[in-house]
């Protein structure tokens, strides 16, 4: 995995496999359609600034997981412990999951942070949702060199 598209095809990759998950969707989150209630709960991938340095690229995105939420609110609590919860596997198989007997990550080339921040949201959409957005980075090596850049 050393590139844009790598990094969140890892993503997705990861999303798909998790049984709670129902969708998974990228880039802006404006041009989504949030109004299909089969797709919830999701998965929303925002690509974020990203760092070249002399050996690494650094991706940061933010990472939305979402489900709806009752007309009168009464189960937002519930929602917004789920989420969080599925933000947290999604996370720890992305940093750790090359470990099982059948893993669904297919590459340790890349480090992902140690922490992330998760902040929650409310009724941020068109419809009742509430969720958790998490910021991760990804490091990735560069696939250039002074020897092989295309320079």
């Amino acid at each position: 995995m050393k590139t844009f598209k790598a990094v969140v095809d890892q993503f997705k990759k990861v999303c798909d496999e998790h049984k709670q998950l129902n969708s998974f969707t990228f880039g802006d989150i404006f041009e989504v359609d949030l109004s299909n209630e089969m797709d919830f709960a999701k998965a929303h991938l925002i690509e974020q600034p990203a760092t070249i340095n002399s050996r690494d690229f650094v991706f940061t995105f933010d990472l939305l997981i979402m489900d709806l939420v009752a007309a009168d609110g009464s189960n937002e609590t519930d929602v917004l412990n789920d989420t969080f919860l599925i933000l947290a596997d999604v996370y720890r198989e992305f940093k750790n999951g090359l470990g099982k007997a059948n893993p669904v990550i297919d590459s340790r080339d890349y480090v992902i942070s140690d922490s992330i921040s998760c902040e929650p949201f409310t009724d941020r959409f068109e419809n009742l949702l509430a969720g958790w957005k998490g910021t991760i980075s990804v490091t990735v090596p560069s696939h250039n060199n002074a020897c092989n850049s295309p320079i």
